[in-house]
């Protein structure tokens, strides 16, 4: 299997991302009004791909047991059935400093993910 075709002068993907523009945005995006942006990550239905989504939540968490589970359409993932059964829930399992996103306050949140039984009325919260 070929690697996916690159369209730049030097053929590397960090070519065609103007680096300055990011750098920009970083720079001035400081203040965040006390709200910290979470990025839930977990492994997708293959094992082989990491998907996230990010929220933003009020005050920091101590402790993985302080996020509020989330859910997701498992169906889209190959992590459930669907169209009907495809509710996912995210289960915060770890908090780690965003090293990608310096200059605001930005947290990696792992997470497991759990199948709501059928027919259940399971909510997240």
């Amino acid at each position: 299997m070929s690697a996916p075709a690159v369209f730049s002068t030097d053929e590397r993907i960090g070519s065609l991302l103007d680096q300055s523009i990011t750098r920009h945005m970083m720079s001035t995006l400081t203040d965040q009004g006390g709200k910290i942006c979470a990025e839930y990550v977990w492994i997708g239905g293959n094992g082989g791909d990491v998907r996230s989504k990010g929220r933003t939540l009020d005050k920091m968490p101590e402790k993985p047991e302080d996020l509020p589970m989330w859910n997701y359409d498992g169906s889209s993932t190959g992590q459930a059935p669907g169209p009907t059964d495809s509710e996912v829930y995210l289960v915060a399992r770890a908090i780690y400093k965003d090293p990608f996103r310096c200059g605001v306050t930005t947290i990696l949140v792992m997470c497991g993910h759990l199948r709501a039984p059928p027919g259940s009325c399971q909510t997240a919260q």
